[in-house]
Parts: structure tokens; C-alpha cells; sequence
């Protein structure tokens, strides 16, 4: 079954599959580096023909999208990949998002300064785009253009043609 957001496409590429192996486990192995401490760029593992990561933000406590990919044939070598966005982000956004629309509704004073007026329209509407507007920009940049990115950069890394 298919999420929200999420890309499932078949590729082709003129690696083998022992590269494709060696290339994911390259990056399982790479550190991120910070001063006294280092950890890992991607987290996920290897099984056979299959694979799962995804990568990991150490400053921020961040983690991108999730890859996860299989070898299906051989000649030409056939990957099916998948890529998830991380959908905690978006489960923690969308109930601030919520509040902050019905607040806008049911906004009745607004106070400036010291001074207290009802609220008019303009106001109410000001508040609800803004509680839709900037949680709908952080989705997009934190679910859409992350597994765009995450897509562009495993074809790079594979050199993946689509079929």
C-alpha cells in the first residue's frame, strides 16, 4: 500500500548488485562529526538484495526520508525503490495547525498595545492563514521536497535510470 507523498518507481542501472551493496553500505558506515562526538549519517541495514535507510541529522535531531529498495533482477540490474517521508513532524504540525484556525475563528478582541477592540474580519482571516499557510510551508519542505531530494540523490549515488 502506498502513503501520502510517497514515491515507488522501478529503476534500472548498469551496476551490479554486489556495487549497489557496497555503495549503501558505504553510506551506512560514513560519520557525521561534531566536536567530542561523532555519529552516524544513516541509520538502516542490508539483507540480501534488500535494503532500508535513511539519514540522520545530528545537530538538529532531525531524520530524512526513508529509503528502501530491491534488487528485483539481475541483466539488467532492476531496483525497486521506495521513499517514505518522515511522518512525525507532520502528526506533531497538524494539531497546532488546528488550534491555531479555530483560534482565528473564534477570535472576538484583539488587544495592541494596551488597548483592547473586537476583532474584525481581516483579523480572523489574517489568523487563519496564517495557522494554514506556514504549517502547509513546513510540510512541504519537510515531507515533498525532502523525498524529491532523497529520490534525486539515490539515482545520483546508483546512477538509476527509470524503466
Amino acid at each position: 500500500m502506498q502513503t501520502p507523498f510517497q514515491i515507488d518507481k522501478t529503476f534500472t542501472t548498469r551496476l551490479f548488485p554486489q556495487q549497489i551493496v557496497d555503495i549503501i553500505n558505504e553510506k551506512l558506515n560514513s560519520r557525521i562529526q561534531l566536536p567530542l562526538m561523532s555519529f552516524a549519517a544513516y541509520l538502516g541495514k542490508v539483507n540480501g538484495n534488500s535494503f532500508i535507510f535513511y539519514e540522520t541529522n545530528a545537530k538538529w535531531g532531525t531524520r530524512g526520508p526513508t529509503i528502501s529498495g530491491t534488487i528485483l533482477s539481475i541483466q539488467p540490474t532492476t531496483i525497486q525503490i521506495k521513499i517514505s517521508p518522515n511522518y512525525l513532524r507532520v502528526f506533531i504540525a497538524l494539531p497546532v495547525a488546528v488550534i491555531v484556525v479555530f483560534a482565528g475563528i473564534s477570535l472576538t478582541d484583539v488587544t495592541m498595545n494596551g488597548i483592547t477592540r473586537t476583532a474584525v474580519l481581516s483579523d480572523r482571516i489574517i489568523t487563519v492563514l496564517l495557522g494554514i499557510v506556514i504549517p502547509g510551508f513546513l510540510f512541504y519542505i519537510d515531507c515533498i521536497l525532502s523525498v524529491k531530494q532523497a529520490e534525486y540523490a539515490i539515482k545520483e549515488a546508483l546512477t538509476l535510470r527509470e524503466c
